[in-house]
């Protein structure tokens, strides 16, 4: 049975939070009423800090400022035929191609 040393798999795992230096950050800003986006701003506008300083405080105003793009659906619905369009920037006529989407216009033929 060992006792004491360093064993394998043991003590705080990396990259764990430190809660109570978290906690007063936070107690810290509420007593200055200062919102997080303030507070980042804050920092990036220090021109004393260092670049990557800055450049972190920025990366994480940044959610606040400038939301994420989602993917948005592009489905549409033509209203006119692009064969007669294209026709009419052409000649000025039509083929006379129906969408089914016209109100029973009469259509202008190739003559």
């Amino acid at each position: 049975m060992s006792r004491g040393g360093a064993r394998k798999g043991a003590g705080r795992k990396p990259g764990t939070p430190n809660t109570r230096a978290t906690a007063k950050i936070v107690k810290d800003l509420v007593e200055r009423g200062e919102s997080p986006l303030q507070h980042f701003l804050s920092i990036m506008k220090d021109h004393s800090l260092p670049t990557s300083r800055r450049d972190w405080a920025a990366s994480q105003a940044a959610p606040y400022v400038h939301p994420r793009l989602n993917a948005i659906d592009q489905t549409m619905t033509l209203r006119t035929d692009p064969l007669s369009e294209l026709m009419r920037e052409i000649d000025g006529r039509t083929t006379g191609i129906r969408t089914g989407l016209e109100d029973d216009e009469p259509n202008e033929t190739l003559q």
